[in-house]
């Protein structure tokens, strides 16, 4: 499962939480400082710029000792297989000692090396793959290597939780579904159809591993492959992305215009409505995901017609797509200052988050801690019944 220190990572996610809380001022610095010191965080993660400075430095120490490991053992071409496999292992060995002693969590060093691991082992199986079985057009080498791919990088997405490397992956599977497929001989007549279920697939596996606690960690990795997943679904019945797939199967046709696509009002359906659902579902229940997946979307509908309809340029048709938007972007927010139907514009990032962390019992309990009450052995006074709270015959 995932390398890093779990408690860590929680104590990660909560320094996040209450330095949102401590901007909008519900709560004070002593809180926001005794709460970090009452959960603390061991990572080593530098900032943005050192965390790029030390990717490229990892990368060319990388290749540098890959060159010089080369040249002292005499790999030849025969060989270049099993030493790039070997290198890629040998990185994956590092990434491990880095994280496991270092403590480093997206430091640069980490992410080179995982890529690093990742690549140099898939480049040594495709070189091996190539001399072994030779590839053309119609070569199963491309669905074998993407296969590779996808496992290696489940693997690596599984023990590091990187969402980039989530979101190839997944390109990694759709590529070897895309290749295994076309192989039948009706492959390319169903291909839309085929990609529309694996992408409703993978969605709805996304969307039911975010409600479970215990993938919480990988949370941005599924909504990558939410938005992968959203994307292929609705380019998988877009009228531009069959047309040009048949075009690529058949040499004889030129242009689009030329093409007559089976089922064309379907895909043109397809092409219109549905990131126009996307909006709709996104706002009937509150998924930020669907809402700004399906904008994106508008633009890519608006460009699809202006491909087969010259209406006017592509310039107007963008112009006038992006000003509806905003026009209709603004009016939504201005409707929405006073909350309605359990929406509203602003932001209410804070409550969630007393709500969900429970913030107002985690201060209570860090920056007012009552301290225990020692007895005192010697009150000062004495004699009577009641140990000196009332006169008796030995007062």
């Amino acid at each position: 499962m995932i390398i890093y220190n779990k408690t860590w990572l929680n104590n990660l996610y909560l320094h996040q939480d209450i330095d949102h809380l401590h901007k909008a001022k519900v709560i004070t610095t002593e809180e926001l400082k005794a709460i970090k010191t009452s959960h603390p965080v061991g990572f080593y993660s530098p900032n943005l710029f050192i965390r790029i400075g030390l990717f490229l430095l990892t990368v060319v120490i990388s290749f540098f000792s890959a060159g010089l490991f080369g040249l002292m053992t005499g790999f030849g071409e025969s060989s270049i297989a099993f030493f790039m496999v070997f290198f890629g292992i040998a990185n994956y060995v590092v990434l491990e000692i880095m994280v496991h002693q270092k403590h480093h969590f997206r430091s640069g060093v980490d992410d080179a090396l995982l890529w690093l691991s990742g690549g140099f082992i898939l480049a040594g199986l495709f070189i091996f793959l190539e001399k072994l079985i030779g590839y053309n057009s119609d070569s199963i080498v491309f669905s074998i290597i993407y296969l590779l791919a996808f496992i290696i990088g489940m693997g690596l997405t599984i023990r590091f939780a990187d969402f980039l490397m989530a979101g190839v992956t997944v390109l990694a599977l759709l590529a070897f579904c895309y290749y295994s497929w076309l192989r039948f001989p009706w492959g390319l007549a169903t291909a839309s159809f085929f990609f529309m279920l694996v992408a409703a697939a993978l969605y709805i596996l996304a969307a039911n591993f975010l409600k479970k606690e215990k993938f919480i960690h990988y949370t941005n990795c599924l909504l990558i492959v939410e938005i992968i997943a959203l994307v292929v679904f609705y380019a998988a019945g877009n009228f531009f992305v069959v047309s040009s797939l048949a075009i690529g199967s058949n040499y004889e046709v030129s242009t689009t215009q030329d093409l007559h696509v089976p089922f064309g009002w379907f895909f043109w359906t397809w092409t219109i409505i549905i990131p126009f659902a996307y909006l709709v579902g996104g706002l009937q229940m509150k998924n930020t995901v669907l809402l700004r997946v399906g904008l994106l979307l508008v633009a890519a509908t608006a460009f699809t017609i202006r491909s087969f309809y010259a209406i006017m340029p592509i310039e107007s048709i963008l112009t006038l797509s992006g000003s509806a938007l905003l026009l209709g972007s603004y009016a939504i927010i201005k409707y929405l200052k006073t909350p309605k139907y359990g929406f509203t514009y602003d932001d209410l990032d804070e409550e969630h988050l007393l709500v969900k962390l429970n913030v107002e019992s985690l201060v209570i309990a860090e920056t007012f801690k009552a301290q225990p009450i020692q007895p005192d052995t010697h009150s000062g006074f004495g004699g009577g019944d009641f140990g000196g709270g009332g006169a008796g015959e030995k007062f």
